[in-house]
């Protein structure tokens, strides 16, 4: 779903002629706020697109969260709207601020460590999820590595088993 123009173009020229692209997305959580026509990329969607009429993918704390932290507006009301049997509930997302890598790392081995004693979560429902663009002027490039790479050293050295997904 956040795809750039180029992508798309990318994948239509590896369709064969005449054939068929169905794309699926959830234009509520477009975190990049793109806005693109598919004409403008080749793709012939007119009068084929079927729109979804609810949230199914988040609880409810976490899409009124990231309303909150996105500070836009949504859209379409109605797709917004959860009725009640498509309603999850979980807990609220919060944002932690640390002052320094050490009392981060701390925390997450911490945290990781009561969650899986407690039978709170199972390993395999648990993710870390980092940046590891370095941004500039110019836009980002890939490569930071050391945040990653660091974690992995310290859950390992802690005795919580990790799988690097993206390495």
């Amino acid at each position: 779903q956040d795809f750039s123009d180029e992508m798309l173009t990318v994948i239509i020229s590896l369709l064969r002629a005449e054939g068929d692209l169905v794309i699926c997305l959830d234009s509520i959580q477009d975190l990049y706020l793109r806005e693109h026509s598919w004409k403008s990329v080749g793709i012939k969607a007119a009068g084929r697109t079927k729109y979804l009429q609810n949230v199914y993918r988040n609880t409810v704390e976490i899409f009124e969260f990231t309303q909150r932290f996105i500070g836009k507006a949504p859209k379409n009301k109605k797709q917004l709207s959860l009725p009640f049997e498509y309603a999850f509930h979980g807990e609220p997302p919060f944002l932690k601020d640390f002052d320094n890598l050490d009392d981060l790392e701390a925390f997450i081995v911490r945290d990781l460590s009561e969650s899986i004693e407690s039978g709170k979560y199972k390993r395999s429902e648990i993710a870390i999820i980092y940046d590891d663009k370095i941004y500039d002027s110019e836009g980002f490039v890939y490569g930071n590595r050391g945040l990653p790479e660091r974690l992995l050293l310290i859950l390992e050295s802690s005795g919580i088993p990790v799988g690097w997904v993206s390495q």
